[in-house]
């Protein structure tokens, strides 16, 4: 589900009748048929702030250098998604073959629009859907056949096909604003990182995990950089102060991202590409890795967990789903059906590294799996390699209270807030030292006259 704050729900809300009839949407908003958006049509308010705030986006578009008809397939392209998204399927028998459900309301208007909007074959389309490609090599010989897909299957290769789409317009649009934006010759830059906030809820996978790893190393890179700052000044003033007593959420760290560790064990387990049974697995994770950063769920929690203890917080993640979600695997055959389009937009979006998008690669001969974490974990590792060569500032940002309305201020939901950032143990840190301080300059004319 793409939630308010993306351009779908501004999209249709804010088009124009001429705008919807060409994304194939005119009747959207008079149904409910919509899978991937939650469309909110009780508050009148806000959707009149949508139209606006759509305005404003298409005109930042222009701003940046986009052309109206380059606006226009990236919308088309948005569209031909929230189509993909009720697209559904059907099937006679449990381990039968499947076909589009077409007497379900509005499903095969969809397949068509989708088609139409993202230039293919509407039967292509559908067969890509609904089979898997198979390849089988026997010596020098190579067999392809196609394997029909379970109901389960095919929706998710429906899923697989939009996100990937979905992926990478965001990947193209970053590449052309920065592309117009960007200097052509710099001696020094000013980088703004919006960081993550740390996430635990009542259900919590590997989106939460992953967030909350950043907020772990992004955490140690603020706490361990004001920590020298403040270890330099004190050395320059001759003064002792020792650091032992402050928070170092290296075990955790090293419980997430270490040699054996919960990404180590998850991506062990896609290289075995078969079904992994969850509470297996959760065994699998407690048996092997032996760290007060880890430990079990609550005896309450009956799913199949395992609770990190971070920085922050304790947060117990649910098992099950977690290692499908990892696997990320995009089907050749997704890509090729794209890389066939009639859309030079759509095969534009494709064929920018390409290579990177299938998975299995390939690494000095041998098949490597690349997973979901290890992208992130390399994606970090770059962010963190470019924070350390720079001179970080840092802006914390707190939310007064869950109402977001004015007045209303939560003693216990900001004291939470200060905690989890750490900025209440900055406090102790420069409270220790000398918080205080002034220049020798403005204390010799104060205290001269």
């Amino acid at each position: 589900m793409i939630h308010r704050y993306h351009s779908d729900q501004k999209m249709l809300f804010g088009g124009n009748e001429r705008e919807m009839r060409n994304w194939l949407l005119p009747n959207v908003l008079s149904s409910d048929n919509l899978n991937y958006v939650k469309l909110n049509r009780s508050e009148d308010a806000c959707n009149q702030k949508d139209k606006q705030d759509f305005i404003v986006t298409k005109q930042a578009m222009c701003n940046v250098g986009l052309s109206r008809s380059q606006q226009q397939e990236l919308f088309k392209v948005l569209s031909g998604i929230l189509h993909l998204g009720n697209i559904e399927f059907i099937s006679d028998d449990v381990t039968g073959p499947c076909e589009i459900d077409s007497e379900k309301q509005g499903v095969d208007t969809s397949v068509n629009a989708a088609a139409q909007l993202l230039g293919l074959d509407v039967d292509a389309l559908t067969r890509c859907l609904a089979f898997r490609q198979i390849t089988a090599s026997h010596k020098r010989r190579k067999s392809v056949f196609m394997k029909p897909c379970l109901k389960d299957e095919c929706h998710t290769r429906r899923d697989c096909l939009a996100k990937l789409l979905y992926a990478r317009v965001f990947d193209w649009l970053v590449g052309f604003i920065n592309g117009c934006t960007m200097a052509r010759s710099w001696q020094s830059y000013i980088g703004l990182l919006d960081v993550y906030g740390f996430e635990s809820f009542s259900f919590n996978s590997l989106e939460q995990l992953c967030i909350n790893y950043a907020n772990e190393k992004l955490q140690q890179h603020f706490v361990h950089n004001f920590l020298k700052a403040e270890q330099d000044d004190c050395q320059s003033e001759g003064i002792p102060w020792q650091f032992e007593d402050f928070t170092d959420n290296k075990t955790c760290l090293d419980v997430i991202e270490g040699n054996i560790s919960i990404f180590a064990l998850m991506n062990q387990q896609c290289k075995l590409n078969r079904h992994s049974d969850p509470s297996s697995f959760c065994e699998f994770l407690h048996d092997t890795i032996s760290s007060a950063s880890l430990s079990r769920a609550h005896i309450s929690v009956t799913s199949p967990a395992f609770v990190v203890h971070h920085y922050a917080e304790k947060v117990t993640y649910q098992v099950d789903g977690l290692i499908e979600k990892n696997k990320d695997g995009i089907p050749a055959e997704l890509v090729d059906l794209l890389k066939i389009s009639s859309k030079k937009f759509v095969q534009q979006l494709v064929d920018a590294n390409v290579t990177s998008l299938q998975s299995p690669s390939k690494t000095k001969g041998k098949k490597t799996t690349s997973t979901v974490v290890s992208k992130f974990k390399n994606s970090l590792d770059s962010l963190m390699a470019t924070l350390h060569e720079t001179t970080p500032h840092y802006i914390r940002c707190i939310k007064p209270s869950l109402e977001c309305q004015p007045d209303s201020f939560d003693n216990v939901h900001v004291i939470n807030q200060l905690r989890a950032c750490g900025v209440l143990e900055t406090i102790e840190i420069s409270a220790t030292g000398f918080p205080t301080r002034s220049a020798y300059s403005y204390c010799f004319v104060f205290f001269l006259y």
